[in-house]
């Protein structure tokens, strides 16, 4: 019994959910490298590797779903610690700061932890056209399709290569 409420101490404290947000944010982090290995199949082996690689994750059926649930489940409980920290450190606050100077001794206040709540907005709003654009965008019913190797799959080379010839999208 001791025990638990130890842990349950540790990990429901302002220090825990930092580190249950880091340990998402690894999980996210590791997410992008991999997909970034993935997509370098694009700039360097060509249409066919590209598509091969995009097939066989399609391939992997419920692995890739359950993959999918853990990056929104990191995704989630980042963005939903992130603000119950934050909420919690601006009630804390006997009064709002009315100009930035630091408390005595260096400040921890840095530009980019005054604007996560921005960044994260972008983030998350390119994932959503990300997503909606590549993942759930034209498919083999719409057309977008190729033959590899005697298999007929989604040609999402071509997509990517049709989205990325609108500035905007490349500019965003």
């Amino acid at each position: 019994m001791k025990k638990n409420r130890l842990l349950h101490a540790v990990f429901w404290s302002t220090v825990g959910e930092k580190l249950i947000i880091s340990l998402a944010d690894l999980a996210l982090f590791l997410f992008v490298i991999i997909h970034l290995l993935g997509n370098l199949s694009l700039v360097f082996s060509g249409a066919d590797a590209f598509n091969l690689y995009s097939h066989r994750l399609i391939s992997l059926g419920p692995l890739l779903y359950i993959a999918e649930f853990l990056l929104a489940a990191a995704f989630l409980f980042h963005m939903t610690l992130a603000v119950v920290t934050t909420l919690r450190n601006l009630r804390t606050r006997s009064a709002g700061y009315v100009m930035l100077k630091s408390a005595g001794g260096e400040s921890k206040k840095t530009l980019s932890s005054r604007t996560m709540i921005y960044t994260g907005i972008v983030i998350i709003t390119f994932n959503v056209i990300h997503l909606t654009t590549f993942k759930y965008g034209p498919g083999i019913k719409e057309e977008y399709v190729t033959t590899v190797n005697g298999v007929i799959m989604r040609d999402l080379y071509r997509l990517v290569v049709e989205v990325f010839r609108n500035r905007w999208y490349v500019i965003w």
